[in-house]
């Protein structure tokens, strides 16, 4: 039983690398995001 779960393993691996470069891009969504924020908290500190 144990090798007949190991062959599905394979495409769920392929499936693993796909999250990876969703969870990438969430990241740089993240990254994108913090630097508007920081770039807006400095513009409003410098308008005042």
């Amino acid at each position: 039983m144990r090798p007949d779960h190991d062959e599905p393993t394979e495409p769920l691996e392929s499936g693993d690398g796909r999250g990876e470069a969703s969870g990438a891009g969430v990241l740089v969504l993240i990254g994108v995001i913090g630097i508007l924020v920081i770039v807006g908290f400095v513009f409003s500190v410098v308008s005042r």
